[in-house]
């Protein structure tokens, strides 16, 4: 698990708003009104809890938002890729769902906090473990909403529907009143007031464990169709092991071969689906055995040229691409599809620079990551939000050999040789941590940004330069020192002892 080696003040921000629902919890007023106005209303029905009035402190409150009849209508011809009026469930400028939780302190402070609805879908694995199964559930609707309340009492709760086309928050829920008790579930982790350590419930919290990327193993990446279900359960069964070893963390990788949400289609997250459910199940199994997970939220080869680690058909080029071809090119390479952001006919991009710098394409980027905390974030089972791994490998170039191998004389790191690549990079995370902090409002988990390799100072004047390593402080790399990155993450493979010494000098300033 790569070190984690200084800290900035994590502050949980309170924020200003109103919202109450009979006093007992029930809920059977709610489903009233459901039916006394069916089509045409904004409700949320609880999931997971018939009664609202012992919700457990930390735990998971989940609804289901049922939307206007017309609304579900345009959004299922979206899934189902009809021709007529759609309406994108993953797009909040199509379809934007805000939940608004509110408790009262003792103190008289009332704290308003956000959560986003996502789009959902119920599957089961086969019974071969070879693919999933679509539950048609008429019992909730598919439309969700996750929340975890991090004090007691009384809270409420409010949905605010907007519609493309419609005015603003056109479409509101009634009020659903709700009342959090004591649990033994764990709090989320923070950082120490100090910034030296970890703290979880105002406790020391030693992370304890290893990286464990992603389902499956190397040829997984391999296969056009990424890892199947009984991957994901062999998963299951190496957490128990870590923690029966005494584990209390790891660190995991989304990839494009297992949990991505997005990867062939720009903005649709729907074939995706399934993996998102198993991810519903990766976090549940921590929730289960009490493990914290590190959570890399995005692997690099889809910003690279070519397949890194020969990993073909997760990167940037598809088969069309002029890179992406070789004299002895196999059947197989004809599949490969390549990143929508870069394959998609309305708003792809030939260069990974345009792709860090292109408006639009930061807009689908920060959909996904709206659409990824909506459904995970509620869990104090996620330790870290990271952002991208070691992303200064990205924008990496490789030629083919004839035989469709990597032709390592012909590669090309932009992060190690390019100083104003290394600027658009350090923005353009910069700018996701603002979007989740200031845009979504999120502050339940500490948010990072991942290097490979030790920080450098290397000036503009040496470069390009050798060893390959880490960020370049030196020349412009500022992401660091952010003020919405509260950790600085690395995964260190050069231990040198000047660097050490430069860091040390950075946290004392």
């Amino acid at each position: 698990m790569e070190n984690i080696h200084s800290f900035k003040l994590f502050v949980l921000a309170i924020l200003m708003s109103t919202a109450v629902f009979s006093r007992d919890g029930d809920m059977s007023n709610v489903l009233e009104q459901q039916k006394d106005r069916p089509g045409d209303v904004v409700v949320l029905v609880p999931v997971n809890y018939s009664r609202l009035d012992a919700v457990k402190k930390n735990g998971r409150l989940e609804f289901g938002v049922q939307l206007p009849g017309y609304v579900n209508q345009k959004i299922q011809r979206f899934i189902e890729r009809k021709k007529e009026e759609q309406l994108n469930p993953f797009d909040p400028l199509d379809v934007d769902v805000t939940v608004r939780f509110m408790h009262q302190k003792k103190s008289g402070i009332v704290d308003t906090l956000k959560a986003y609805g996502f789009y959902y879908e119920e599957y089961q694995r086969s019974r071969d473990l070879k693919g999933w199964n679509k539950i048609n559930n008429a019992m909730h609707s598919s439309f969700r909403v996750r929340f975890a309340p991090r004090e007691i009492g009384e809270w409420t709760c409010q949905a605010v529907l907007t519609v493309k086309g419609e005015s603003k928050e056109h479409w509101k829920s009634p009020i659903v009143n709700f009342t959090v008790v004591n649990s033994r579930l764990p709090g989320y982790l923070e950082v120490s007031d100090n910034n030296h350590y970890f703290e979880v419930d105002n406790q020391l919290f030693l992370p304890l464990g290893m990286n464990m990327p992603t389902q499956g193993g190397p040829s997984t990446g391999y296969r056009s169709e990424g890892a199947n279900p009984a991957e994901y359960v062999a998963y299951h069964s190496a957490l128990e092991e870590l923690r029966a070893s005494g584990g209390n963390y790891f660190r995991y990788m989304t990839t494009p071969w297992t949990t991505e949400v997005e990867f062939e289609v720009l903005g649709d997250y729907t074939d995706r689906l399934p993996q998102a459910w198993e991810m519903d199940q990766v976090v549940e199994k921590c929730e289960e055995l009490g493990l914290r997970m590190h959570w890399n939220m995005s692997y690099m080869t889809q910003l690279t040229y070519m397949g890194v680690f020969q990993l073909y058909f997760w990167d940037w080029t598809d088969a069309r691409d002029s890179m992406a071809t070789c004299a002895a090119l196999p059947n197989w390479f004809r599949s490969d599809k390549g990143f929508c952001y870069h394959t998609d006919e309305q708003f792809g991009v030939e260069t990974i620079d345009e792709f860090l710098t292109d408006k639009t394409l930061i807009r689908y980027y920060q959909n996904r990551l709206r659409y990824m905390i909506a459904r995970w974030g509620y869990s104090s089972s996620i330790g870290i939000l990271e952002l991208f791994n070691e992303i200064n490998f990205s924008g990496l170039t490789f030629g083919l050999t004839d035989d469709c191998q990597l032709d390592y004389s012909t590669e090309y790191k932009p992060y190690f040789n390019d100083t104003s690549y290394v600027r658009k990079l350090s923005d353009w995370q910069i700018e996701m941590g603002r979007f989740i902090k200031q845009d979504l409002e999120y502050f339940e988990h500490p948010y990072c940004v991942n290097f490979g390799g030790a920080p450098n100072y290397v000036t503009p004047d040496e470069y390009p330069y050798e060893p390959e390593d880490g960020a370049s402080l030196g020349v412009g790399d500022v992401a660091y020192f952010s003020e919405h990155v509260d950790i600085m993450s690395y995964n260190d493979y050069y231990r040198w002892l000047d660097k050490y010494r430069y860091q040390h000098e950075d946290l004392l300033k």
